[in-house]
């Protein structure tokens, strides 16, 4: 009987299994973020680089040995005296903002939809009128991007900083130094310099964006339907946002007897407007490039379509 009623040890397979699915989630996370920031990291950072270089071109003409003339005299300028490979420094800090921005825009964007829901009910899209759907898009949208921005805005001022670092003599070798040396300096408040413009950038998207839901409900109708409507929603935010863009980069490198509300304010009243705009041609270009994929996969999918109904 005492046998009997011995109980058998307690197995440690589900704890084992627990450290297993761990190490997947971790192994699986890693290989994600790999593939997903390779072709950043090696297509994405220097035309960031040239995005950032243009945007701040006003306040560093005097300052770097560059043309910013335009982009092709930008280039050579770059390629003659430090050599393109300064476009790719602060890879590593841009990889990780971009990251960042992947992982939490869509759990926040979940997390205000459930906070609306809970004050003002549950969402229901066939009740609620085109202006009903319109505000929680564009409210879940700014504040789900100003947190995600919020959180990752150290790392576009660590690849900003880098990116302008030109001198003889780097500054900033690493991402890390660049932190060290800001936070002794400046302190901690001073790696989210120009976040305060954040929102209204967020904002401006999200108005513009959504506003445009009603003219793209319809599946395209040929391939240049399709590159067209891509184009023109990713390029008409663009353009109201882009100096916002500009705005905040130029207030993260200068400004510093002011805080970064109020020398955005004075960059806005005390400076060519047009200037703004400086860096619209690499956004453009990269809409483009979209815009082109959009309309290559439109294009796969009617003909894999019509394949379909010939068999």
């Amino acid at each position: 009987m005492a046998a009997a009623d011995e109980q058998p040890p307690q197995s440690t397979n589900s704890t084992i299994m627990t450290l297993e699915q761990f190490g997947i989630m971790g192994v699986s996370g890693v290989a994600w973020a790999f593939m997903t920031e390779l072709p950043r990291a090696l297509v994405g950072i220097p035309v960031d680089g040239l995005h950032f270089l243009l945007q701040c071109s006003p306040d560093l003409s005097k300052e770097l040995p560059f043309d910013f003339s335009s982009i092709g005299s930008l280039l050579s300028s770059i390629r003659g005296s430090v050599g393109l490979s300064q476009l790719w420094r602060g890879a590593t800090a841009g990889c990780l903002h971009d990251l960042l921005l992947r992982i939490l825009m869509p759990r926040f964007s979940i997390l205000c939809d459930q906070a609306l829901c809970s004050v003002f009910g549950p969402h229901q899209k066939a009740r609620e009128s085109w202006a009903g759907l319109w505000a929680r898009k564009v409210a879940v949208a700014t504040v789900a991007a100003s947190l995600a921005q919020l959180i990752a805005h150290p790392f576009t001022m660590a690849h900003t900083y880098m990116v302008l670092d030109a001198g003889a003599v780097q500054q900033y070798p690493t991402m890390w130094s660049f932190f060290s040396q800001m936070v002794h300096l400046h302190g901690w408040s001073f790696l989210w310099r120009g976040s305060s413009l954040v929102w209204q950038r967020c904002f401006a998207f999200a108005i513009v964006r959504f506003s445009m839901d009603p003219f793209f409900n319809q599946r395209p109708s040929s391939v240049l339907t399709a590159f067209g409507g891509a184009l023109t929603a990713s390029t008409l935010p663009d353009i109201f946002t882009e100096p916002m863009d500009a705005v905040r980069r130029r207030v993260m490198i200068g400004g510093f007897d002011k805080s970064g509300w109020s020398y955005g304010g004075w960059l806005a009243r005390n400076r060519c407007p047009i200037h703004f705009w400086n860096g619209m041609p690499i956004t453009f270009g990269v809409d483009l490039l979209f815009s082109s994929a959009a309309a290559l996969a439109h294009w796969h999918s009617q003909t894999t379509g019509e394949m379909q109904q010939v068999d």
